[in-house]
C-alpha cells in the first residue's frame, strides 16, 4: 500500500505543478504580448504581483527567462513523472523508459523547431515544438507510461 500511496502523491505532484506552470506562462506570455504590441490600453501592472519583476527586464531578458523556466520545468516534470512510475511500480526499468521518453519528444521537439527554421517557418515548427514540450511538461508521460509498466508487472518480467 506504501508504494500506490508515494505513486498517489507523484499524481497529485505533478498536476500541482502543472497548475502552478501554467500560472508562470500565463503571466510571463501575457507580459510578452503587452511588450510585444504595446497596446496603449494594456495594463503591465495586471501582472500577478510575484511577476512585478518582470516590469524591469524588458522582451529580450523576459523571453530568455521562459526559456530557462522551459528547461527547468521539463526536469522537475521528468523528476516527478519518473519517480512517481517508480513508486508504483518499484520496476528496474522505470527510470530508463522515463528518460527513453523524455529524449524521444525533446528530439521531436528539437527536430520541429530547427525544421521549422530551416524551412523559413519557424513559427509553424516552434507550435509543433511547444506541443511536444507540452506533453512532457504535464502528468501525461505517466499516464503513457502507467500502462505500459502494468502490464510488464502482471506478467512478471
Amino acid at each position: 500500500m506504501h508504494k500506490k500511496a508515494l505513486g498517489l502523491a507523484g499524481i497529485v505532484a505533478a498536476v500541482t505543478l502543472g497548475f502552478f506552470r501554467e500560472f508562470v506562462f500565463v503571466n510571463i506570455n501575457q507580459y510578452l504580448r503587452y511588450l510585444y504590441y504595446q497596446h496603449p490600453d494594456e495594463d503591465p501592472t495586471l501582472l500577478h504581483s510575484w511577476f512585478s519583476f518582470c516590469l524591469d527586464l524588458g522582451y529580450w531578458k523576459t523571453y530568455t527567462l521562459k526559456w530557462i523556466l522551459t528547461a527547468l520545468f521539463t526536469f522537475l516534470f521528468f523528476a516527478v513523472n519518473g519517480w512517481t512510475v517508480n513508486s508504483f511500480f518499484q520496476h528496474q526499468r522505470a527510470w530508463y523508459w522515463t528518460k527513453a521518453l523524455y529524449l524521444v519528444f525533446l528530439t521531436l521537439s528539437i527536430i520541429a523547431f530547427t525544421g521549422g527554421w530551416i524551412l523559413g517557418n519557424i513559427n509553424d515548427g516552434y507550435l509543433i515544438a511547444r506541443k511536444f514540450m507540452g506533453f512532457l511538461q504535464s502528468v501525461w508521460p505517466t499516464a503513457f507510461l502507467f500502462p505500459v509498466f502494468y502490464v510488464i508487472s502482471k506478467s512478471g518480467k
